[in-house]
């Protein structure tokens, strides 16, 4: 799943739980997305943020930590588009579409306590660290503790489910809206399926992941919707966010959402 948020900096998000599944994120003033995303870069666009009753400047997001500098994440962007590592992207536009201008690049890297720990024994925060070292101008930040606690509460909240309890672990898409509801105006999201998709008879088969031939996505979505345990829940996630579409200026292509 890869994220672009249009404003003048390009913002990468990458998922460690599962070991670095990357997302890259642009930020520029000029909005040259297509239908009703080009009067998401007006100032005068009312929105209300997830995590608040009414939109303020958030630019200080304290959930995101520099790995070099300990200072919060500052980001605040007029449209968000995420970019979908499904096999829906396959034959779409040329990447260079969607990825552009990664000089100022933003890694913003999430995943479980174990491996984010920082007393020394979390292996992935120690490779950030390493390579933090070696590119000193790098911007590379973590989701802290709380933050991950608090992505958890939202999943309950929405669902009633405990997510421990229920034997799942949240996908990149639900960690990646999350920030992006709290950071943008306006999102796009591409390569998304919704909750009914897989038994509507205009689904398309693909492969689960664009870059990894042979996985079907709709199996892969049952199957780990049905897990008992270690799975993502993607068709229950994708019925929250078709929910969150209705109250923040969220859109899906590739394919066509609607939401009513």
């Amino acid at each position: 799943m890869a994220c672009i948020l249009k404003r003048k900096s390009v913002v990468a998000v990458s998922f460690i739980a599962a070991f670095l599944c990357l997302i890259i994120v642009r930020l520029t003033n000029e909005v040259t997305f297509p239908l009703i995303l080009n009067c998401f870069g007006q100032t005068s666009v009312k929105w209300i943020p997830f995590s608040n009753g009414q939109r303020q400047p958030l630019r200080t997001h304290y959930g995101y930590i520099n790995v070099k500098t300990q200072e919060p994440l500052q980001l605040d962007c007029d449209l968000c588009a995420i970019v979908s590592n499904s096999g829906q992207m396959a034959g779409q536009k040329n990447p260079e579409y969607f990825f552009k201008e990664t000089n100022n690049t933003v890694y913003v890297i999430w995943g479980p306590f174990r491996n984010m720990r920082r007393d020394g024994n979390g292996i992935v925060y120690n490779m950030l660290k390493k390579t933090v070292d070696s590119y000193p101008t790098a911007k590379i930040y973590v989701t802290t503790e709380k933050r991950m606690s608090y992505c958890d509460a939202v999943f309950k909240k929405e669902t009633g489910k405990d997510r421990v309890q229920s034997g799942s672990y949240l996908s990149t898409g639900w960690f990646t809206l999350i920030l992006a509801m709290d950071a943008c105006y306006g999102i796009h999201v591409y390569g998304m399926i919704n909750d009914t998709y897989c038994k509507s008879e205009d689904f398309r088969k693909v492969p689960y992941h664009y870059y990894e031939p042979g996985r079907d996505e709709c199996e892969e979505y049952f199957l780990h919707e049905n897990a008992p345990y270690g799975g993502h829940r993607f068709i229950t996630e994708k019925k929250v966010f078709a929910k969150w579409a209705k109250k923040h200026t969220i859109i899906f292509t590739h394919p066509n959402w609607t939401v009513s």
